[in-house]
């Protein structure tokens, strides 16, 4: 699952996720589809731009863990204004810097599924 509300963004991110790892992704442009998108659909990884216009993408993914089913879903949140939280979340956690390249974004995801094989 990854949610952005950039556009560019968001095609970029599907591109990137379909053609390394060969898997589907479930694009959304708001934080409001995603939490009613994944009350039925349990991604195995949830992609959040700090960026979002709805909802602060932490609140989004705490929110998230809460959905039965989700709670230990691994969590990427991108262009993170900060590299570090006040308190440890009880869910697998990456935050990417702003102006993050590729090759980060893959190390994570993959640092990320690694952490649920």
């Amino acid at each position: 699952m990854v949610v952005a509300h950039d556009l560019k963004l968001l095609k970029l991110l599907d591109m990137a996720l379909k053609l390394e790892l060969s898997c589907d992704v479930l694009p959304f442009a708001s934080a409001r589809s995603a939490q009613e998108t994944a009350k039925s659909v349990k991604p195995d990884l949830v992609i959040l731009d700090e960026q979002l216009l709805d909802l602060q993408a932490h609140e989004l993914a705490d929110q998230l863990h809460c959905i039965k089913g989700l709670e230990r879903v691994p969590t990427l949140i991108l262009n993170a204004a900060t590299v570090s939280l006040s308190e440890s979340p009880c869910y697998p956690l990456i935050l990417l810097r702003m102006r993050w390249k590729i090759e980060e974004l893959y190390a994570a995801v993959y640092e990320l599924l690694g952490r649920i094989s």
